[in-house]
């Protein structure tokens, strides 16, 4: 799902009504997404989502892929489970 994170943050409310973010569903979410803040009482919904988001930090595991730090080099982008 690639779209702004009010319009998905709805998609996934409707979804979780729906009863479509329990097991046997797959939800892959990009940077609207994961990078939206929610009402902690909402974070619910995000559970199970697999989503990607830039990498903003270049820690052991970048320079290890890499073999640098260079942000040039390290553009690249992070996979997370939620």
């Amino acid at each position: 799902m690639n779209m702004h994170g009010d319009c998905g943050y709805a998609l996934l409310q409707q979804a979780h009504d729906l009863d479509m973010l329990k097991a046997g569903f797959a939800w892959v979410v990009t940077e609207g997404i994961t990078s939206y803040n929610t009402p902690d009482t909402d974070s619910h919904i995000f559970e199970g989502l697999i989503g990607t988001t830039p990498c903003t930090e270049h820690g052991n595991l970048a320079v290890e892929l890499f073999g640098t730090t260079d942000p040039g080099v390290c553009s690249a982008y992070s996979v997370y489970l939620i």
